[in-house]
């Protein structure tokens, strides 16, 4: 059995659910006893016989057509903010890591002809393992052309598949989005 409090009843005399019998008799026994549960129902009374009267305003003339072109301005505008936030926090992180390479790089060196003595060192070694992997790949297009037919048409149904999926993302999440009404 439910236990009723006074604030129980205030809920009930609010509530726009039907109440149970039980429920509904409580209330009415309350209701003889308590002051200012009558005055409160009255009062709510009045209130929902006053917005029952009240007539409907209708907003003014291209009052959804402004909303929805603000809306927009404001979303475009806040799609600006977080791109330049984006590329401003990516620019710093660049060249934060950029001067930090840059320095741990001319530590490491005590001259700088041994500086571009590394250098030319890793551009060499680059070219080299290119020759080597462009080698390696000749000779298995020879000894695999089926293989190498079907690995390419499968790269390059991937690549078309990742370049639809980002250019709807991209325009997914570029677009702004209207509010119908």
């Amino acid at each position: 059995m439910e236990k009723y409090t006074h604030q129980l009843f205030k809920e009930y005399l609010l509530s726009e659910e039907s109440l149970s019998p039980d429920q509904s008799r409580a209330l009415q026994e309350h209701m003889r006893e308590c002051a200012e549960c009558r005055q409160q129902e009255a009062a709510w009374t009045n209130v929902e016989r006053v917005f029952h009267r009240a007539e409907v305003v209708m907003p003014a003339e291209g009052f959804t057509a402004r909303w929805q072109d603000r809306l927009a301005a404001r979303r475009l505008t806040t799609q600006r903010k977080r791109a330049w936030i984006f590329f401003s926090v990516t620019a710093g992180i660049a060249v934060i890591l950029s001067a930090l390479l840059i320095f741990g790089a001319v530590q490491a060196f005590s001259s700088p002809l041994q500086l571009l003595s590394k250098a030319v060192y890793f551009l060499v070694m680059t070219f080299f393992y290119y020759r080597r992997i462009s080698e390696f790949v000749g000779n298995m297009n020879l000894a695999l052309p089926l293989l190498s037919i079907a690995l390419l048409v499968f790269f390059t149904g991937f690549v078309s598949i990742v370049s639809v999926l980002w250019a709807v993302m991209y325009r997914k999440l570029s677009s702004s989005r209207r509010v119908n009404i």
